[in-house]
C-alpha cells in the first residue's frame, strides 16, 4: 500500500481546475488554428474568383504569411498554457503542504 498511498497523495496535489482549463485552452487553440486556416483558404478562393487583377504570387505570399502567423500564435498559446499549468501545480503544492503542516496564515499570508 505504500506505493498506492504515494500515488493518491500525488494525485491529490494536481490542480484539477487548472488541468481542465489547460485542456480547454488547447481545444480553443486547435479551433483557432483550424478556423483560421480554413478562412485563409476560403479568402484565397474568393479573391481569385472575383475577377480582380490580383497577382497570384503576391496573394499566395499574403495567405501563406497569414497561415504562418496563425501557427506562431498557436504555438505561443500552447507554451503559455503549459507555463500557467506548471505554475498552478507549484502553487497548489506549496499551499497544500502548508495546510497539512498546520501552518496558519495571518494577515498578508504570513505563517504564524
Amino acid at each position: 500500500m505504500g506505493c498506492f498511498d504515494k500515488c493518491l497523495r500525488c494525485l491529490s496535489l494536481v490542480p484539477w481546475a487548472s488541468l481542465i482549463a489547460t485542456v480547454l485552452c488547447w481545444a480553443g487553440t486547435a479551433l483557432f488554428c483550424g478556423t483560421s486556416h480554413e478562412a485563409a483558404s476560403n479568402t484565397y478562393n474568393l479573391l481569385n474568383s472575383t475577377g480582380l487583377n490580383w497577382t497570384v504570387s503576391s496573394l499566395d505570399v499574403l495567405i501563406d504569411n497569414f497561415k504562418y502567423a496563425t501557427y506562431g500564435i498557436a504555438a505561443f498559446m500552447f507554451l503559455l498554457s503549459i507555463l500557467l499549468f506548471v505554475d498552478g501545480i507549484l502553487s497548489t503544492r506549496v499551499v497544500k503542504s502548508d495546510y497539512e503542516d498546520g501552518c496558519k496564515t495571518s494577515c498578508f499570508g504570513l505563517c504564524v
